[in-house]
């Protein structure tokens, strides 16, 4: 079993492309694919060209109003929205997420992580595309590191007048995209980011699976006296969720050992250590049961874009 990555962020358009940058760096920070929704710009240059294009009416009519009631200390310009320095309320800027796979001496080829990000790409654009645009891509591989990918997007919604303005929750919210909690008011701990990230994740994962890559789906818990019983229940399935991924995988892995490129003693040897992992995981989850069934009182914690995969969203080789 392998750790699979996936946060999210605000990060640096400036970063990810390197366009900072001497030559010499480059060689050691080495990027293997880049992804950008207009060619020939540099990431900061597309950004800021989406974001005119899309959002230009919004914010000219938001300053129009700035103005009218002598506050022209709040009027932005456009660079000002895509990337606030220190100072400013970063709240309109492009989000960004890390996807990696394994860690220092623990991974898979380019080729694989490449064909994954694609996949995994298609499928969040099929669910969110229609409030939600990728802008830019960039997979990196620092000295003695292993591949990971910054991808960055933006998503948008209608404000009173139907203009489209950048706004993660209100376009989560036009998705349909419930609350953790609906029955509870919302929240920096109960709102529909933290549904929408989980839900991500596990799209992240089941790509990985399709590949053939099984991962651990969950962090490891020894507190079980920290969790709610929401918690404890989805805890119980994603364990369960995740034994069903590997005896998945063993009997993938019998069919295949003909046509793949690794021995058959190889193979062998992977489908035992998959089964170890299963009883180990089943260990697990019996003293989770143990631990959580002793736990005198449960306690709640701290608080369609249009766009073309094959012409926008084809990883460079």
């Amino acid at each position: 079993m392998i750790k699979a990555t996936f946060r999210n962020g605000k990060g640096s358009s400036v970063h990810n492309d390197r366009s900072y940058e001497t030559a010499t760096t480059k060689e050691k920070n080495e990027i293997r694919g880049t992804v950008c929704i207009y060619k020939r710009m540099t990431f900061h240059e597309a950004e800021l060209k989406f974001y005119n294009e899309k959002f230009g009416k919004w914010l000219q009519e938001k300053n129009s109003v700035y103005e009218r009631n002598r506050h022209k200390e709040n009027i932005k310009t456009m660079e000002e929205i895509v990337r606030p320095n220190k100072k400013q309320k970063q709240q309109y800027e492009p989000t960004e997420t890390i996807l990696q796979i394994g860690k220092d001496g623990e991974t898979i080829p380019y080729e694989v992580f490449k064909a994954c990000i694609n996949d995994y790409m298609k499928k969040i654009i099929e669910k969110y595309g229609k409030n939600m645009t990728i802008l830019d891509l960039a997979i990196h591989k620092e000295e003695s590191s292993v591949y990971h990918a910054h991808l960055r997007r933006v998503w948008y919604a209608h404000d009173k007048n139907g203009n489209l303005y950048p706004a993660k929750d209100k376009a989560l919210e036009e998705l349909g995209i419930e609350l953790p909690h609906p029955e509870k008011k919302k929240d920096r701990y109960n709102n529909r980011t933290i549904t929408q990230t989980e839900e991500e994740r596990q799209i992240w994962y089941d790509v990985l699976l399709e590949h053939g890559i099984v991962v651990d789906r969950v962090a490891d818990i020894d507190n079980a006296d920290h969790l709610t019983t929401k918690e404890y229940k989805s805890l119980k399935n994603a364990q369960e969720q995740e034994i069903k991924d590997r005896e998945r995988i063993i009997e993938q892995q019998k069919d295949k050992i003909e046509s793949n490129h690794y021995t058959i003693e190889e193979q062998e040897d992977t489908i035992k250590r998959n089964k170890s992992r299963i009883a180990e995981t089943e260990e697990k989850m019996e003293k989770l049961d143990k631990n959580w069934l002793g736990v005198g009182s449960i306690k709640d914690p701290v608080k369609g874009n249009g766009q073309s995969l094959d012409d926008v969203l084809g990883l460079a080789r």
